[in-house]
């Protein structure tokens, strides 16, 4: 079924017959449903398989990434999260099918211009995480108005712990 939110000359959103609508940036767009009758290569299997072990992850960390691939979404003129998970389907992911996994140091879950902290490091302390970077006072990428984004995340327990936007 598909909901226009705003009447019959709205943006339609959903399936009608073998046609899926959905809004994207903004513009009205449409795709066929697929119709493959073949059994799945390998390769086929492989990327299923990807996206299998990368989504609960990203699930979890949709607003962190949301705000961490902003502006290569919009750069690119896609969704953040669709400029996640293509770079993560590629680089994060390790092992030959049907074992594969998430190779969690490889992870990204920002991208942007500026450069990457000098030196970073975490440790646990009595009170929570002590994270500590250096700063490069030569760096000309980075501005007053930057903030930094966090990242506690304990794959056993699916738990995280963010903080987006700190000075």
């Amino acid at each position: 079924m598909a909901v226009s939110k705003n009447g019959f000359n709205g943006l339609v959103t959903g399936k009608i017959g073998a046609t899926f609508y959905y809004v994207k940036n903004g513009k009205q767009e449409m795709r066929a449903a697929p119709h493959i009758s073949k059994p799945k290569t390998k390769n086929q299997l492989a990327v299923m398989q990807r996206m299998s072990v990368l989504s609960p992850v990203f699930k979890l960390l949709k607003l962190y990434i949301r705000v961490g691939f902003q502006l290569a979404g919009i750069e690119k003129a896609t969704w953040a999260n669709a400029c996640a998970r293509s770079y993560n389907l590629t680089h994060a992911i390790k092992g030959e099918y049907p074992n594969q996994e998430i190779d969690y140091p490889a992870i990204r879950l920002s991208e942007g211009g500026l450069a990457l902290p000098l030196n970073p490091s975490i440790e646990s302390t009595d009170e929570g995480f002590k994270f500590s970077w250096e700063y490069n006072p030569l760096d000309t990428t980075g501005s007053s108005y930057d903030r930094t984004m966090l990242m506690v995340y304990f794959p056993e327990k699916k738990l995280f712990f963010q903080m987006i936007g700190g000075l």
